[in-house]
């Protein structure tokens, strides 16, 4: 069994709450020390391409 969790997320700035979520869990998994992945899809990935999403100090 892997110890490693993925977060999906598929909408965009449409949906601010949802996004937020979804970046919250990724933050609070990943400080666990888990190896954390988000999968973005439709409107999700203009998050990155256009807004730059980074996550500073996350590089375990």
């Amino acid at each position: 069994m892997s110890n490693k969790a993925v977060i999906s997320l598929t909408t965009g700035l449409e949906d601010s709450g949802k996004v937020m979520v979804a970046f919250l869990v990724a933050v609070g998994v990943a400080e666990t020390g888990r190896p954390t992945l988000m999968f973005l899809t439709k409107e999700a990935v203009r998050l990155a391409v256009h807004h730059a999403v980074a996550c500073v100090g996350l590089d375990r």
